[in-house]
């Protein structure tokens, strides 16, 4: 996976937070008379309203729902799934220096040996796979959940911190409890194990319990830093926008749909030019125009995409011979 030292974070993107202000606020308080009371009765029990009613339903055939998919996923993996190739079995991938770790909030570290130069500000941050939840089922390496894990050195003194990147497929996930959302290496490991996970997925999206039009990306694959902030980026979404504390916290920003609509991705791999402060990146569609490329202004606008096309397969080939 891809790391991004600390020559590319200038001392003014870690400082200063580009979108997000922590403020606190006195939280005003209003009462609206003509809202429907809750009616006690005598013996001190409460009657709950219609409207809170709808909602207890709601939520109890939500999770009668989410049990009733889990067991079908469940019985795809004990029962459909065919034994696991060494590549995406978790007691294989998942074992040794890639075996998955908890978050760490910023951590001061020792030096063992010398002292850091006072001069030295910045940070390093390395992002790579970390799935939130022990696999059910096969598992592939790439598979997991977006980690960043930062070292920031200011002031002679260095701090470590670890924070999953909160996109929509982590927070959808942690709210249930484990995963919903297919795994794009691993899913794959039959035609009946396929069509069975689509057909639970869709099921999915039909009862709500997750949008994929929201993405299903994990973050995982790099770092980028580019119109002015930090991204963690994966081939499969939208690159996640996040944030460095002074006190070396991450935090999370979002999904930045500014550079595609949704159902879109970006490349996790775009090219920076560092004298005029310009990205150049591609996305790739399942539609027309399967392939397009743009370019990011230092402001962090998007510019005039143009459609890659693909040759004609009537192009004759002509190798280029050496004299």
């Amino acid at each position: 996976m891809e790391t991004l030292s600390s020559s590319f974070l200038q001392k003014h993107c870690i400082a200063s937070p580009p979108l997000l202000h922590l403020q606190s606020k006195t939280p005003t308080v209003r009462i609206n008379l003509n809202s429907q009371p809750k009616i006690s009765s005598s013996m001190g029990t409460t009657v709950h309203t219609s409207k809170e009613q709808k909602i207890t339903a709601r939520i109890k055939a939500q999770s009668l729902l989410t049990n009733f998919f889990k067991s079908l996923d469940d019985f795809v993996c004990k029962f459909i799934d065919p034994p696991h190739r060494p590549s995406v079995d978790p007691k294989i991938v998942l074992s040794g220096n890639f075996a998955p770790v908890d978050e760490l909030p910023p951590t001061a570290c020792e030096v063992e040996e010398g002292a850091l130069p006072p001069c030295l500000d910045g940070a390093y941050i390395r992002n790579g796979p970390n799935p939130q939840f022990t696999p059910r089922g096969p598992h592939h390496l790439f598979d997991g959940d977006g980690m960043l894990h930062s070292i920031k050195i200011s002031n002679g003194k260095a701090t470590f911190c670890s924070r999953f990147v909160k996109t929509y497929k982590y927070t959808v996930e942690r709210d249930i409890g484990f995963p919903i959302i297919i795994n794009f290496f691993s899913a794959y490991t039959s035609l009946l194990a396929t069509m069975a996970r689509y057909t639970v997925a869709i099921g999915r999206v039909l009862s709500g319990q997750y949008d994929f039009r929201r993405g299903t990306g994990n973050a995982n694959t790099s770092v980028a830093h580019f119109g002015g902030k930090l991204f963690a980026l994966c081939e499969s979404d939208l690159p996640y926008a996040f944030y460095q504390t002074p006190g070396g916290d991450i935090i999370t920003l979002g999904r930045h749909e500014d550079y595609g609509a949704p159902l879109e991705s970006m490349t996790a791999h775009p090219k920076v030019d560092y004298e005029t402060g310009e990205a150049f990146a591609y996305r790739h569609n399942i539609k027309r125009p399967y392939l397009t490329y743009f370019r990011i202004n230092p402001d962090g606008i998007k510019r005039r995409w143009f459609t890659i096309s693909l040759l004609p397969k009537t192009t004759p080939y002509s190798p280029i011979r050496r004299s």
